[in-house]
């Protein structure tokens, strides 16, 4: 009896807990089906599957039976701030001819819920940015825009492919739908420069507006599988505590740790991650996915492995030819101006977080962001000026996109917009050869850098400068303060092994050395260590960060270093040889040497002092200081006038050079 009274009881309880369950689905069918709670969730579904009931009918109810004569834009509205979205016919196949559609929307319409923009018909309308690199512009395809052929280049074709179906992936399984999204090359007409300037001044809230960007590196190669794998496993935490099961770390041959660096490089030394305009591009966007061919990683993925690598080849300076191996020849990577690729990378995302990514963004000072795209490839090259000025504030800087003006003319139009605010933007410059039809004055944004900029304090005094249109010189209003006797003739060369940064720095210590400082000014100390890491470190400075910022952990516990850091035991097993110890190899003077000493050399002053100076400084040319500017300048004299030849740093003013009156300094201009 008590078994069945057991029985029932229990058949009672999941009748209770059958009826309690019709309950809940039929109050949640109810909630479903109110309109207020559809308008709430319809957003969120469009955003996580790039759809919406809506979106589903828009190919079918757009109607392009027009369909003769060459293609041809719809004229955009610049007092409504429209901009063209392209709607991607979604295809199951992924060598399916493109076909999408283009339709004028204001970006000024904000929809219902963030990243969104609110359609005609009043619902809110989300897309997607791509980011990518024109390619070949000689070797163009055919796509269907509104029904007519439009020529775009191969590279481009081959991302709406892969986007189309990446798209098509997420979404419901079976289903095709509509995707909507922005893409230069076709959203702006690029024989108009009216609207090129018009579009370029809105390409801030075109990527922030966007739910994501996606990042287009190319098709894949041999190698690609490999590449992306090792990008997930050198960007995901490795975790060892009590009660776990063991790690299996990989161990890798001394072959494939050669082809996986060698994979590696060229990832990082893809096109895009030189092209300018992707600065602005990625900085902005809420999330971004890589793309290589079909293959993806999340952007926060690749900038973590990048900065591992950083910290690999520029802290530690491990030379990847060294790795046994069959093959002898040197695996070599972009040394740019001292700018390695992988140091390349994680500056991208050091704008981003100066950006900050989240719906609160900062705006970026336009001196650190010409800094970013000086180094940057350009195929208009007052991109170099304006790719990035979105994200500057137009209070204090009003430089607006102009494309008809001439190159020379807005680089200058730079200069003189900073001028009132900060002399920093001279270190940009680097041409006291007045290359490109510049004064030496104006930053030479054409070119690469000689030498890596010095970081820039954000507490400096209001600079005291004019600009005479009359004889298109800079008046500034400096105090010249010593003058170059003795300058030392090596200098750091990019990519420089630790070998050859030993050499150098026992060579500049022997140079400083053989002075008597007594002989020039009284209570002078001689030449040692802590003076040499003074030097090169930049004076210790509060504002001056070390060049690589990736540290590993040494984990707690007696006797444990940075090699038992489990990470690293991923990456000693993926890319480093056997047996290769980590702790104490990395020399924190060889690190700042290998960075801010390329393009540089030493040299003493009149009045016996010592310091960096650019490489193309000369005997003779006089040490200034400006204010408005956070490091003294080397300048030459031209005839009654100044040339700037670039910044210096760790020189001590003189007495003398306190006491003597501020001086009217003037750049040369070769106009």
């Amino acid at each position: 009896m008590a078994a069945e009274g057991n029985q029932t009881d229990v058949l009672e309880r999941l009748a209770a807990l059958e009826s309690a369950v019709a309950r809940i689905d039929k109050n949640v069918q109810k909630l479903l089906d109110n309109q207020f709670i559809k308008q709430i969730l319809q957003p969120a579904t469009a955003a996580l599957y790039g759809r919406s009931e809506a979106q589903k009918k828009e190919w079918e109810q757009w109607d392009i039976s027009d369909t003769n004569g060459p293609f041809g834009y719809a004229p955009l509205d610049a007092s409504r701030k429209e901009i063209r979205l392209l709607t991607l016919r979604a295809q199951a196949e992924l060598d399916a001819p493109v076909e999408c559609k283009l339709r004028n929307i204001s970006i000024e319409d904000d929809g219902a819920f963030p990243n969104s923009i609110r359609g005609p018909d009043g619902a809110d309308v989300y897309y997607s940015a791509l980011s990518y690199t024109w390619g070949d512009v000689k070797d163009m395809v055919s796509i269907t825009v509104n029904g007519r052929e439009l020529e775009v280049t191969r590279n481009l074709e081959a991302a709406l492919r892969h986007m189309r179906k990446h798209q098509s992936d997420q979404g419901v399984l079976g289903h095709a739908s509509a995707q909507h999204w922005w893409v230069d090359a076709i959203c702006i007409d690029q024989t108009s420069v009216q609207e090129r300037n018009n579009q370029v001044s809105l390409m801030t809230k075109i990527f922030s507006k966007a739910s994501t960007v996606h990042v287009w590196l190319g098709e894949e190669d041999d190698d690609s599988a490999s590449t992306m794998k090792l990008l997930e496993q050198l960007s995901t935490h490795v975790h060892i505590g009590p009660g776990e099961t063991p790690k299996k770390f990989p161990r890798a041959t001394p072959e494939e740790k050669r082809r996986y660096w060698k994979a590696l490089i060229s990832f990082f030394e893809r096109p895009w991650w030189e092209r300018v305009w992707v600065r602005q591009e990625i900085a902005l966007g809420a999330t971004a996915t890589v793309h290589l061919g079909r293959l993806t990683r999340p952007w926060d993925d690749v900038v973590t492995a990048a900065s591992m690598l950083n910290y690999l080849t520029d802290h530690l300076l491990f030379d990847p030819s060294a790795l046994e191996g069959t093959e002898s020849e040197k695996i070599r990577f972009t040394t740019a101006g001292g700018i390695s690729c992988f140091r390349r990378a994680v500056g991208l995302d050091d704008l981003r977080q100066a950006v900050g990514v989240s719906s609160y963004t900062e705006f970026v000072d336009l001196t650190d962001l010409i800094f970013h795209t000086r180094g940057c490839e350009a195929t208009d090259l007052r991109d170099k000026a304006y790719a990035t000025l979105g994200m500057a504030d137009t209070e204090i800087y009003s430089l607006a996109p102009d494309y008809r003006s001439p190159i020379n003319e807005v680089y200058r139009d730079v200069a003189l917009t900073l001028a009132p605010h900060t002399l920093d933007f001279l270190s940009c410059c680097q041409n006291p050869g007045r290359l490109n039809g510049l004064p030496s004055w104006v930053p030479n944004l054409a070119d690469s850098w000689k030498a890596p900029p010095f970081p820039l304090s954000k507490f400096i005094e209001k600079p005291k400068a004019h600009f005479d249109e009359a004889s298109n010189v800079l008046i500034v209003t400096g105090v010249l303060m010593d003058v170059l006797e003795i300058i030392s003739e090596q200098t750091v060369i990019p990519g420089a092994t630790r070998e050859e940064l030993h050499a150098l720095k026992t060579g500049w210590n022997n140079f400083a050395k053989q002075f008597d400082f007594s002989e020039k000014r009284e209570h002078a100390y001689g030449w040692d260590e802590s003076r040499w890491e003074t030097l090169i470190m930049l004076g210790e400075r509060p504002w001056v960060e070390r060049p690589v910022k990736y540290r590993p952990n040494s984990p707690q516990g007696r006797g444990r270093t940075v090699d038992d850091d489990p990470q690293i035991r991923v990456v000693k097993g993926l890319l480093l040889p056997d047996g290769y110890v980590i702790k104490d190899r990395g020399k924190i003077d060889q690190e700042y040497l290998s960075y801010y000493g390329v393009g540089r050399r030493i040299a003493l002053t009149q009045t016996g002092f010592i310091g960096l100076i650019p490489a193309d400084a000369r005997p003779e040319d006089v040490l200034c200081i400006l204010p408005g500017a956070t490091y003294p300048y080397v300048l030459r004299r031209h005839g009654g006038q100044y040339l700037v030849v670039g910044e210096a740093c760790e020189f001590s003013i003189p007495r003398s050079a306190r006491q003597t009156s501020p001086c009217i300094l003037c750049a040369a201009a070769d106009w």
